[in-house]
């Protein structure tokens, strides 16, 4: 209604300038070759006004032409885009409810609708499309369109993350370490190459090249410097391990005082080093390693490290050897750890007073489940009362979890630490905590875990 109340009113005020015109007095003579001819000004006006918007006209159309086939692609491209997406949100839907056949459908309607459009507008139809062929057990169809994603520089991070991931599913980790190498060759400046190379160097065994990479993605600032170190310091201790393996002890013990010098308290090093020590005849430098250990954090695995470096006479003597088992107390005096090693001496030495006294100050500091077993034993051992010992098993059994090796990654418990978290292969993710403590943290990692490490998910991108 308004346009056409702005048509009319338009069409009157042009009518009322064209009869105004008209209506004005005077006339304009043109004489050129002999000839004179008379014209009214308001017609002359008229006539000049109208031949500009012919003109005007005229050069619109002539423009409109010009520009058809421009618009004309604008137009479907826009409309591609449109179906483009809503195919690609269809597939999400159809994929969401199980029906993959469909999604496959829709997957690959998405990607023809934008055939046109940039490298990151086909990103995610070919995400889908791999996706769904992976799901179909297609994996021929699966590595091409990711290779598809891996030539192009503007999604070649999704197509090295669906290689590399297909190529792990497939246990040909050789092959994805090499696609990675490849990769770092060209696009090393980006930190998701270094931290996958380190990975594959880490799945394959390959320590030497894993330990450079770790060099150079802390030098980039890709990891920081704790996370290199306690990794660096894991991958030596490992190496230690192979070597004692192999029986090339002077090797195990360079690496063991590399990974000693970045951290002299780590308990895993500790236990390695010390018995290598005490073959080169430097028991007091043993002792000190220890001694240094337990003042930062008492361990119960220092313990039986401890026995092992005292002295000759102090074995066979209960008084003795309780006495040299004390320094550990004089060595970190709030520690209730260091009180359970002491009562553990004074149970096999028949030392119940002693025993029972070091045990009541640890459950003063810290009460825990091994506090109270042990004073089970003592009651069944020095009195025989079995009323006793049942009630503090009954506490044992409704105490707090003990401190232990557990794999950060997946929640499993570990005897003893090690580099490499078998049976799921993590690596450097068995740490000293209380089982419960990771429980809730580890849900979410077992589900998307993969192999020795997890690679990164489309929402990271």
């Amino acid at each position: 209604m308004i346009r056409a109340i702005w048509y009319i009113t338009q069409l009157v005020v042009v009518t009322l300038a064209t009869v105004w015109l008209l209506n004005q007095k005077g006339t304009i003579v043109i004489q050129w070759l002999g000839y004179t001819v008379t014209v009214h000004v308001g017609l002359v006006i008229f006539s000049v006004l109208f031949l500009l918007f012919l003109v005007l006209l005229l050069h619109n159309i002539w423009i409109g032409f010009v520009t058809f086939p421009a618009k004309l692609k604008r137009y479907k491209k826009e409309r591609n885009n449109k179906k483009g997406h809503e195919a690609t949100m269809r597939a999400f839907v159809a994929l969401a409810a199980g029906d993959i056949k469909h999604a496959n459908y829709l997957a690959y309607r998405a990607g023809a609708f934008l055939s046109g459009e940039g490298a990151e507008q086909q990103a995610v139809p070919l995400l889908l499309q791999a996706h769904t062929a992976r799901l179909q057990g297609r994996e021929k169809d699966e590595k091409e369109i990711y290779k598809k994603l891996f030539d192009n520089k503007e999604t070649s991070l999704l197509g090295l993350q669906g290689l590399t991931r297909s190529l792990v599913e497939q246990g040909d980790y050789e092959q994805a370490l090499t696609l990675a190498r490849e990769s770092e060759k060209t696009k090393g400046t980006q930190s998701w190459v270094l931290k996958l190379l380190y990975d594959l160097e880490i799945r394959t065994k390959n320590w030497k090249a894993a330990q450079d990479t770790l060099k150079k993605a802390m030098r980039r600032g890709v990891v920081s410097k704790e996370q290199a170190d306690s990794d660096l310091k894991a991958l030596l201790i490992h190496l230690s391990d192979l070597d004692i393996q192999d029986g090339y002890r002077k090797d195990a013990f360079s690496h063991l005082i590399k990974a000693y010098k970045i951290d002299p308290v780590f308990v895993p090093t500790v236990l390695r080093l010390v018995p290598l020590y005490l073959e080169k005849g430097k028991r007091r430098t043993a002792i000190s390693v220890i001694e240094k250990a337990w003042k930062a954090a008492p361990h119960p695995e220092l313990v039986s490290l401890w026995f092992s470096v005292a002295p000759d006479n102090k074995p066979t003597d209960p008084l003795v050897r309780l006495r040299w088992f004390e320094k550990l107390l004089k060595l970190n005096p709030d520690s209730a750890e260091a009180r359970i090693a002491v009562a553990k001496i004074a149970i096999e030495d028949g030392l119940w007073g002693e025993a029972r006294h070091y045990l009541m100050e640890a459950q003063q500091k810290k009460p825990s489940a091994r506090i109270y077993r042990l004073l089970a034993e003592l009651e069944d051992l020095s009195t025989h009362d079995d009323e006793a010992a049942r009630e503090w098993i009954e506490k044992a059994s409704e105490a707090p979890a003990d401190k232990c090796w557990v794999c950060k990654v997946t929640g499993h418990l570990y005897e003893n630490w090690s580099a490499i978290a078998e049976p799921h292969g993590s690596f450097n993710t068995i740490i000293w905590d209380y089982p419960d403590h990771m429980f809730e943290s580890t849900k979410m990692a077992t589900a998307s875990l993969l192999g020795p490490y997890s690679l990164p998910l489309l929402s990271e991108f």
